[in-house]
């Protein structure tokens, strides 16, 4: 791809600030990775307003953070 636009929705867990969701763009604006990540402490505000996550829709998470090197 020659152009990639990148936008991360963050979750504050027991442990502070943690990744719940990465969505990428190529140049088309054609999605090509929306995916969840299950955070490794527990969740104590999904920023819903803002991220659109909630905790029915984090639950459906399968990744971890630690994954993302080989999803991408």
């Amino acid at each position: 791809y020659d152009v990639i636009g990148i936008d991360c929705e963050m979750v504050t867990t027991k442990n502070g600030s943690e990744l719940a969701r990465i969505s990428c763009v190529n140049e088309n604006g054609e999605t090509i990775l929306n995916e969840l990540f299950k955070p490794n402490s527990d969740v104590i505000d999904y920023h819903t307003k803002f991220s659109g996550i909630t905790e029915e829709i984090l639950n459906k998470a399968t990744s971890k953070f630690e994954d993302l090197k080989t999803i991408l």
